[in-house]
């Protein structure tokens, strides 16, 4: 049975290894993560924003960026977590930055492939 002749790849731990924040600013590179985190900080600020203000409907201003940057989100909102505005925002925000890093890795993935560079 033949095999198809594999690229070589660079060891492990040699010089074509990236590190992790190399990995994290070229997936973040990509217009599709910075958009999406865009996306996820307008919805905080609005959020932030419209719970300032004293209407009866407020509250459900910070509900939109939840599924914004679900599943991480919810998973993490299911934990036990003090009360407070803080404990709301950093798991969204996480969830946001990992999400926006797998846009990004898949970006740069697919248009690798495609030929896109």
């Amino acid at each position: 049975m033949d095999t198809p002749d594999l690229p070589d790849r660079p060891p492990a731990d040699g010089p074509g290894r990236q590190s992790i924040t190399d990995t994290l600013r070229s997936a973040l590179s990509s217009p599709f993560a910075r958009a999406y985190l865009g996306l996820v900080l307008v919805l905080l600020v609005g959020a932030a924003l419209l719970g300032a203000v004293h209407t009866e409907d407020a509250s459900l201003a910070g509900i939109w960026p939840v599924p914004a940057t679900a599943p991480l989100s919810v998973a993490a909102l299911l934990l036990p977590l003090p009360d407070g505005p803080f404990f709301l925002v950093a798991p969204v925000r996480a969830s946001g930055l990992v999400n926006a890093v797998a846009i990004g890795w898949c970006h740069r993935t697919l248009g690798r492939r495609n030929g896109g560079g």
